[in-house]
């Protein structure tokens, strides 16, 4: 018969697990999360059959990011759970604990319990530093959502220092128009107009949807959340 494409044309289980999640996140990071979430709940299950719970814990990691994603708070908080069970009994190190914490603050944040989201997001940046170095991508995320998680909390002054540090870290090792320097330019436009530095404020919001329309194209949620806050600015 024909062969089979896709993530289960492959039978060893952590093999089908591993390419599932990579698969259905690229999906949802580019927006499909309806078409990410049975090809991550299939991550899951293989990693269970394999018997490979690091590989478990990712897929719960990234299902839980797809639910908080598609606005499903419940769901997404449910599997942040279930990913911390996962993540106990695959004894983890500091990569996947820092990666743990972090989106167990995103589905927080999304659900607007600030306090606990920015509590986890400082754990992920403990757990990045050591894993990763100070000058990564994982730490400028972190330190990146602590600075997001502040200004949502009217701490804005305290959240500058760390929106900028993200800043400055992605800068130094992304290229210009990474989409991740998309994800500090945009919190940091919208803490310089609550501090009245409207022209440098929207100067940063238009250089974020720039970064955006190019890697997303113009119907990504990331692109019209871009476009709302640049309407605010003007």
């Amino acid at each position: 018969g024909a062969r089979r494409s896709g993530p289960g044309a492959v039978r060893y289980a952590p093999l089908v697990a591993e390419a599932a999640s990579a698969l259905g996140n690229h999906l949802s990071v580019l927006g499909k999360m309806a078409e990410a979430e049975p090809i991550l709940f299939e991550a899951s299950e293989q990693a269970v059959r394999g018997r490979d719970w690091t590989l478990e814990t990712e897929a719960w990691i990234q299902i839980a990011g797809n639910f908080a994603r598609l606005g499903r708070v419940p769901e997404g908080l449910l599997a942040a759970r279930t990913a911390r069970l996962s993540a106990e009994r695959a004894h983890g190190g500091d990569a996947l604990r820092a990666r743990l914490m972090n989106i167990d603050g995103f589905v927080n944040f999304n659900a607007m319990k600030l306090e606990e989201a920015l509590q986890s997001f400082q754990q992920a940046a403990k757990f990045s530093s050591a894993s990763f170095g100070v000058n990564s991508s994982p730490f400028a995320n972190a330190v990146g959502n602590i600075g997001a998680a502040l200004y949502q909390l009217d701490r804005t002054r305290e959240a500058l220092d760390y929106l900028e540090r993200a800043l400055r870290v992605r800068k130094a090792i992304l290229r210009p128009d990474h989409v991740d320097i998309s994800y500090s330019l945009s919190p940091l436009g919208a803490a310089y107009l609550d501090l009245g530095m409207f022209s440098k404020g929207r100067e940063l919001l238009i250089a974020a949807l720039d970064i955006r329309r190019k890697e997303f194209g113009p119907e990504h949620p990331e692109t019209t959340f871009s476009l709302g806050a640049l309407a605010r600015a003007e």
